[in-house]
């Protein structure tokens, strides 16, 4: 095991993570990972993989590093497989830190295409690791296979085998995203293999009788067939018709908000706003919650001023829920759009000037996200100049 290692001129392979250790003890530091002590190994993939926000990144070692890693998980007395797949995991993104650099360096690239071919090496011991015991070890193989993109056509019918045979629940949904994965951003080429796995996503919203599984087939169907074709909106020829059904009853039936901003996302990518609109108008939903959703709804037809995500904190308190407003020190009093309105934009703003828990609140989300009037009667009024 590990013979190579000392084969390899780590001083002169090019740029390592920062980090106190020279970079000469790269092959005494993988020697380390495999040490008893919990500490020592830790210590080790920090040296080797960066901690904190550097492991999310990958450098010019990186790709020398991960067969050695790779063939440490081959081995049945390695203590410790899940910190070494997260590690992988994380190169598995191919994220360069660039120092705020928009494009990537021919060589950079070149660094990714590495890093990638050192990863698939260990695809066959990867698809072992799903047989392992050990319930972490099987959803973080199954979440690194999911990254293996260009061995599509050979990993998707594995993955669904496993999901056959497969009894956990939440290996089941790592399963599903891992093959909606793949399948979102495999070749164009594999435009018939995509469609025949999109009747196999398509059979488990329908049939499954679990509802989180038809939810996370719901979810994932959709990503995998707007990301395959270039992001495109999606209508009900591309994906189940029930797929708006299972992700608003999952959407009422959750308090956790991410949960609830996930189903948001997978509905934006829908040509017709309707399940939105069905959010918007459930009796549940509140005139806060009602806002926050129309932001989506109106944001297909009309050009954001400001990012939602960096200005979606409200300035309420949690006591107070008589107000939304956002930071109104650079409202926009004039509309963008001038006088007139596009049929598309007057449609959405005839169906969002029809729900009166809208407007129980003062808002100016209208002015401050797309130089709107902030006030019921002011749209209708620009509605009607149209």
């Amino acid at each position: 095991m590990l013979e190579t290692l000392n084969q390899i001129d780590w001083e002169n392979v090019g740029r390592h993570v920062y980090n106190s250790r020279p970079q000469a003890e790269i092959p005494e530091a993988i020697r380390e990972v495999l040490s008893d002590d919990e500490t020592i190994r830790e210590e080790a993939l920090n040296f080797l993989f960066g901690q904190g926000q550097e492991s999310l990144t990958i450098w010019e070692t990186t790709p020398f590093i991960i067969p050695f890693m790779i063939e440490l998980l081959d081995e049945s007395s390695m203590q410790d497989k899940t910190a070494i797949l997260q590690r992988l995991i994380n190169s598995s993104n191919l994220d360069i830190y660039t120092g705020g650099r928009a494009n990537l360096t021919i060589h950079e690239r070149r660094i990714q295409l590495r890093t990638y071919d050192a990863l698939a090496i260990g695809i066959s011991i990867y698809l072992r690791l799903l047989s392992e015991d050990n319930l972490n070890i099987r959803n973080l193989a199954v979440t690194l296979l999911g990254q293996m993109s260009d061995s599509t056509e050979y990993l998707v019918p594995k993955l669904v085998k496993q999901f056959d045979e497969e009894d956990e629940n939440s290996t089941k949904t790592e399963l599903i995203w891992a093959i909606a994965n793949l399948l979102s951003f495999s070749d164009t080429k594999l435009y018939k293999l995509h469609g025949r796995y999109m009747k196999w996503f398509r059979e488990l919203i329908e049939n499954h009788s679990q509802m989180n599984i038809r939810v996370a087939a719901a979810k994932a169907s959709v990503q995998a067939e707007s990301t395959f074709w270039g992001n495109r909106r999606l209508t009900d020829k591309d994906i189940s018709a029930q797929v708006p059904e299972v992700l608003i009853e999952a959407y009422r039936n959750t308090s956790n908000e991410y949960e609830k901003q996930t189903i948001i996302n997978v509905f934006s990518n829908f040509l017709d706003p309707e399940p939105l609109l069905r959010l918007i108008e459930d009796s549940d939903t509140t005139s806060l919650e009602a806002q926050f959703l129309v932001y989506y709804v109106l944001s297909r037809d009309f050009r954001v001023v400001r990012n939602f995500d960096k200005y979606r904190g409200l300035q309420n308190s949690a006591a107070n829920k008589d107000i939304n407003i956002y930071d109104d020190k650079f409202r926009i009093d004039e509309s963008p759009f001038g006088k007139l309105l596009f049929q598309s934009q007057k449609k959405a703003l005839e169906r969002v000037l029809a729900i009166d828990k809208l407007w129980d609140i003062p808002t100016n989300l209208f002015s401050y996200f797309f130089g709107l009037p902030d006030s019921r009667e002011e749209l209708r009024a620009l509605i009607e100049k149209t």
